[in-house]
């Protein structure tokens, strides 16, 4: 079964998931997240903490977080 953005019906990126977990850690909320993202919030939150999309690295807590556009 494919996994991560490989999978079809996969709404999310591995740069999305970063970018979330960016998010967070500058202190938005996960509804906020997930209303930007257009995803359930459960999706987000499951995203964020690491419970799905293992496979994308945390983002380090001292490295200054990425300010791209997605």
């Amino acid at each position: 079964m494919p996994k991560g953005e490989t999978h079809p019906h996969a709404k999310l990126t591995d740069a999305i998931v970063l970018k979330m977990r960016e998010m967070r850690m500058n202190g938005e909320t996960g509804l906020s997240i997930a209303t930007y993202f257009d995803v359930e919030q459960s999706t987000a939150n499951k995203a964020i903490v690491g419970k799905t999309w293992k496979h994308v690295p945390m983002p380090s807590q001292n490295a200054p977080t990425q300010h791209q556009s997605l």
